[in-house]
């Protein structure tokens, strides 16, 4: 399945489905606050692991979106077909799973665009 954003809805979730991709947002949403609050603290090495939780839950409802098979871990979220999604962000994500000193905003950037849109399909 195609996983960008742009592309034509796919078929109306089931509620369970929904149910799933609701709890994939709202993981995502508390691990990025987190991740805000330890980066405006100064405290960038702590922000990486919720970063990094709040990319893979991000992943996981668009595979739920898409109805895809879920990403098991974050590498597996940054190749096809979910790779297609970030776009110009998705050489910030790489940078950033292998170098905590990476700047953080443009990830926090890419990771808070991608919650917003998936949540505006839930609406």
């Amino acid at each position: 399945p195609d996983l960008n954003v742009e592309q034509g809805e796919p078929e109306p979730l089931s509620n369970e489905e929904l149910t799933k991709l609701i709890q994939a947002c709202e993981t995502a949403a508390r691990k990025l606050k987190m991740a805000r609050v330890l980066s405006e603290a100064e405290l960038i090495e702590e922000a990486q692991a919720p970063i990094l939780e709040a990319a893979l839950h991000i992943m996981k409802a668009l595979a739920v979106r898409h109805r895809a098979d879920e990403p098991t871990d974050l590498r597996e979220g940054l190749r096809p077909p979910f790779s297609l999604h970030w776009g110009e962000a998705l050489m910030d994500l790489k940078i950033f799973i292998v170098d905590s000193g990476a700047d953080i905003q443009p990830v926090m950037k890419a990771l808070t665009g991608s919650l917003e849109a998936i949540q505006e399909w839930v609406k």
